[in-house]
C-alpha cells in the first residue's frame, strides 16, 4: 500500500511552561553584550550575577505546550493506488470541528531529549433530505513520539540556552488514525451505519532550530521527513514549521506560527 497526504495547519497560540527550576529564576533578559559574555565565559558569568549567583546548570528541563489550530486541508491522498483530491478551507474545517485538543511535551537530560506531540479531533456534519437523512464523523489521532540529541548550543537547563542558538536532531515515529463513520437514515426506516479505520505509523527523521531575535522574542523552525514506504507506512511524509515566541516570564511564553504537514 502506498499513501501520501499533505495539509496546511496554522498553529495560532501556545502556552509554554518550562521546568520549575527555571521558573524560579529571575526574569533576566540579557543585552547583546551580556550574550557575548555568556557565550565567552559560560556558567561562571551567570554565577557572578547578583541574584543568579547561586544558580548552577541543571541537568533536566521539561516543557509542556497546549496549543490550538486554525486548520485547513488542501492536498491529495493515495490509498491502494486510488487518488482522492481533498480541499477543506479554514472556515469549513472550523465549523465541522466539534472537539479538539493538542498538546506537545518534552523532557531533556543534558543533551538528550524525548518529545511527545498529541492531536485529537472530532469532525461532524450531516444533511437533511426529503427522503434521506445522512451524517458523518471523522475521529482523528496524530501522535508523534521522538528522541534526539542537541548538536549545537548549551545543554538542557543551562541558562545560556535562552540566549543562544540551538540545533537538535531527532528520530521517531508519527502515528495516524482516521476513524470515518457514515450513517444513512431513509424516512421511516432504521439508520444504516458504517465505520472504517486505517491506522498506520510513519518513521521520521528531523531537525529543530531555535534562535534569539531581540530581548524576549525568539524564533524557531522544525523540519522532518519520513514514511519511506516501510511496511504499512506512507511512501513519504514531511513536516515544515516556523514559530515566533514571546517570553512573558522565564517560565511562560506565547507561541504562534505556521505548520505544514
Amino acid at each position: 500500500m502506498t499513501r501520501t497526504a499533505s495539509c496546511l495547519l496554522l498553529s495560532v497560540l501556545g502556552l509554554l511552561l518550562l521546568s520549575p527550576e527555571l521558573a524560579r529564576a529571575d526574569d533576566w533578559q540579557p543585552t547583546a553584550a551580556e550574550r557575548r559574555a555568556v557565550l565567552r565565559e559560560g556558567p561562571a558569568y551567570v554565577r557572578a550575577r547578583g541574584s543568579v549567583r547561586q544558580r548552577r546548570v541543571k541537568d533536566w528541563a521539561f516543557v509542556v505546550v497546549p496549543y490550538g489550530w486554525l486548520a485547513s486541508f488542501d492536498g491529495e491522498s493515495y490509498t491502494d493506488g486510488e487518488r482522492t483530491e481533498i480541499s477543506i478551507p479554514i472556515e469549513e474545517f472550523t465549523k465541522r470541528t466539534n472537539f479538539g485538543i493538542q498538546v506537545d511535551a518534552a523532557a531533556a537530560y543534558k543533551r538528550w531529549f524525548v518529545g511527545l506531540d498529541v492531536t485529537r479531533a472530532l469532525l461532524q456534519d450531516g444533511t437533511d433530505g426529503v427522503l434521506i437523512e445522512s451524517e458523518f464523523d471523522i475521529q482523528q489521532w496524530i501522535v508523534e513520539l521522538h528522541a534526539g540529541y542537541r548538536l549545537i548550543g548549551p545543554q538542557a537547563g543551562d541558562p545560556r540556552a535562552r540566549c543562544c542558538p540551538t540545533l537538535d536532531a531527532y528520530i521517531g515515529g508519527r502515528y495516524w488514525e482516521y476513524r470515518v463513520g457514515v450513517a444513512v437514515k431513509p424516512i421511516n426506516q432504521a439508520a444504516i451505519r458504517t465505520r472504517n479505520s486505517d491506522p498506520y505509523v510513519d518513521p521520521i527523521v528531523g531537525i529543530k532550530y531555535r534562535f534569539p531575535i531581540a530581548g524576549r522574542l525568539h524564533g524557531s523552525g522544525t523540519a522532518d521527513f519520513g514514511g519511506f514506504g516501510i511496511g504499512h507506512a506512507s511512501q513519504y511524509t514531511y513536516q515544515l514549521a516556523a514559530y515566533l515566541s514571546w517570553d512573558v516570564t522565564r517560565g511562560i511564553s506565547i507561541v504562534g506560527g505556521w505548520r505544514f504537514i
